[in-house]
């Protein structure tokens, strides 16, 4: 039997399995990232849904727990995508969860999505867009996407009732359209760019009644019109690395900012912009984070190694750029320690086959993880494990 047919069997073993036991499981491997660094010769214990301690596996101890000897493999915590559209796309959810994303933030898509707990996907939703009339994504989606304002009061009233049916970040179409390869420019629009904006005053009362109500906004922008809409209006964070190029000054003051930038880089991968804006901003010692625009056709179902690949591209450390997908995009959600092993963090945690810095190759096995848990419940389990 090859690892993916265990792989398989493993997760119909495990997908009805119950929660560990009190003493615990003690998970081993010759690797860990924790979040922020690799250890090697590493352990994980894991109780009550939780990580109870994890470093070098001489210092955890859990002589009662019940192991899972990994061996050649590396353990990291579950990867976390900032941006997808899964419930849109109806990608379904036990998929992305056997392939390494234990938690997933939809941009654009459904607010709550179903059942949350051990052994399921976390998911946290936006719901649709704020945009103005006739504005993206109105002319390429419909308006079951969109959220149309007009107006400030009508801009404060739409965040204010997005939050109040749960969604866990607002986000804002910036976006005229027609940059040359990106996904929305496609010719299969009912009207043909330039597509209206909001209002500067719109964009900013939209940010204020997200921030009173504790939300960050998030931005779609493609060029530069609409990200120096966004900068000017206080949002948070960039929903992808613009498709366009843009100037280096005005990447420099976004970094300066405080700017989150989502890269999204393989499924723009054949714009202009998108990896050079990427790599001009973490220059300028910006913080660039894991999302895919999972649901693309392009993109995986679960955890994609080429946005890794690019995101290193773009001028980050293997080991920053695992940070971005794990501890730092739990950072950025609000939700620390998740996406680390640390005490006390959601035992979310994923393994892969192998030494993951060992090249492409390594990372992709983090595509097909060997384990998975959420919440400390199995999902995937290694053959005879």
């Amino acid at each position: 039997m090859n690892r993916r047919e265990s792989l398989k069997l493993g997760a119909l073993v495990a997908m009805a399995a119950p929660a560990f036991a009190a003493e615990g499981v003690l998970v081993t491997a010759d690797l860990m990232f924790d979040g922020r660094r690799f250890v090697e010769d590493a352990a994980v214990l894991v109780r009550d849904g939780k990580v109870v301690r994890s470093g070098p596996a001489r210092a955890v101890g859990g002589a009662s727990a019940r192991k899972i000897a990994l061996g050649a493999a590396t353990i990291t915590p579950g990867m976390i995508d900032l941006h997808v559209h899964v419930t849109r796309n109806h990608v379904p959810f036990d998929r992305v969860l056997r392939h390494g994303v234990t938690t997933v933030r939809d941009l654009g898509g459904q607010v709550k999505g179903g059942p949350q707990g051990p052994g399921r996907l976390r998911y946290l939703g936006a719901g649709p867009l704020v945009t103005a009339p006739g504005g993206y994504p109105v002319p390429l989606y419909g308006e079951r996407m969109a959220a149309v304002v007009a107006g400030v009061e009508s801009a404060r009233r739409t965040v204010s009732r997005l939050v109040d049916e749960g969604a866990a970040v607002i986000k804002i179409a910036l976006e005229p359209g027609g940059e040359p390869g990106a996904p929305w420019s496609g010719g299969h629009a009912t009207t043909p760019p330039p597509w209206p904006m909001p209002s500067l005053e719109e964009v900013r009362a939209v940010v204020r009644e997200a921030h009173r109500r504790g939300r960050k906004v998030s931005a779609h922008v493609g060029e530069e019109r609409g990200a120096r809409l966004a900068l000017a209006a206080g949002v948070d964070e960039w929903a992808h690395s613009p498709a366009a190029p843009l100037p280096g000054d005005l990447l420099k003051k976004a970094a300066l900012q405080g700017v989150r930038v989502i890269g999204t880089l393989d499924t723009q991968a054949r714009t202009k912009g998108a990896i050079a804006n990427a790599r001009t901003f973490v220059a300028h010692g910006g913080t660039l984070l894991y999302g895919t625009d999972m649901a693309h056709p392009e993109i995986p179902h679960g955890f994609d190694s080429q946005e890794l690949s690019l995101m290193t591209h773009a001028g980050l450390s293997l080991e920053q750029a695992l940070a971005a997908a794990t501890s730092l995009a739990g950072e950025h959600l609000g939700l620390a320690p998740l996406g680390t092993l640390r005490p006390g963090a959601p035992a979310d945690l994923i393994a892969a086959a192998g030494d993951v810095r060992k090249g492409h190759g390594g990372v992709k096995e983090l595509e097909f993880p060997l384990l998975v848990m959420a919440g400390g419940r199995t999902v995937v389990t290694p053959s005879g494990g």
